[in-house]
C-alpha cells in the first residue's frame, strides 16, 4: 500500500538523473504506457483491494491508496471506472452475496 502520494515523474526523473521527458519516453517504450498512468492504475488497484476486503471508509481508502483526499480519489475512480467507489463496493457485496447463495444451494443435503 502507498500510505502516501506516489512520486511524480519529475521526482523519479530527478532521482535517476534524467529529464522527465526521457523517463516518460523510455517507460512508454518499455511498458506501453506513461509512468503517471501506471501509477494511477497501481493506486486504483490498491483502492479496489481495500474496497473488496475491508470496511474502511472512502476517506481512509483514499489516504491508504495514496490519493490524499477523498475528493481526488472519488474523481479519479469515477473518471476511470465510470462509477463511484461506494457503488463499486455495493456491486461487490451483491455479487458476493449471490455467489454465497449459489454455493449454499449447490451443497448436497444430508
Amino acid at each position: 500500500m502507498f500510505h502516501r502520494t506516489p512520486p511524480h515523474v519529475r521526482e523519479l526523473a530527478q532521482h535517476l538523473s534524467i529529464a522527465p521527458s526521457v523517463l516518460s519516453k523510455r517507460f512508454r517504450a518499455r511498458y506501453g504506457e506513461l509512468p503517471s498512468t501506471y501509477m494511477k492504475r497501481r493506486q486504483l488497484g490498491v483502492a479496489i483491494q481495500l474496497l473488496q476486503t475491508t470496511t474502511l471508509g472512502i476517506a481512509a481508502i483514499a489516504q491508504r491508496s495514496g490519493f490524499g483526499t477523498r475528493a481526488t480519489f472519488f474523481r479519479t475512480f469515477r473518471r476511470l471506472l465510470h462509477r463511484a467507489p461506494s457503488s463499486f463496493r455495493v456491486e461487490i457485496d451483491v455479487t458476493s452475496h449471490r455467489h454465497q447463495e449459489r454455493s449454499r444451494l449447490r451443497r448436497p443435503s444430508n
